[in-house]
């Protein structure tokens, strides 16, 4: 999933930066779109894998929802602790959480609504 994800990002990355684009505007605009909401779902169900028996009937029940709070929501109830948490080391003390410069859940919502 993470490689889809990368696969994912460059590809968005091709459209904004002008490298690639559609026949015209608007079809470049709604690939753009489509790249970045998928992109979000891998996010959000990635942390599901190892929950394979609970990720399908979860992702029946919301496969046409476009709520990005209840999606969220419905995801939280499998697995509390799925929204990735980033981090740029580790020592003998633990784990260091990167400060800023990343996607929060508030910004996961609004993007994918």
């Amino acid at each position: 999933m993470m490689w889809e994800c990368r696969y994912r990002v460059e590809t968005l990355r091709d459209f904004t930066s002008g490298k690639t684009h559609c026949t015209y505007l608007q079809t470049t605009i709604e690939a753009e779109a489509l790249q970045l909401r998928k992109l979000l779902e891998l996010i959000a169900f990635s942390s599901l894998v190892s929950y394979q028996e609970a990720y399908s009937s979860l992702r029946n029940d919301i496969v046409k929802d476009w709520h990005a709070a209840r999606i969220l929501h419905k995801i939280e109830s499998i697995n509390p602790e799925f929204y990735p948490v980033p981090i740029d080391s580790f020592n003998r003390h633990g784990w260091h959480r990167v400060q800023g410069g990343y996607l929060t859940r508030k910004q996961f919502e609004r993007l994918y609504d």
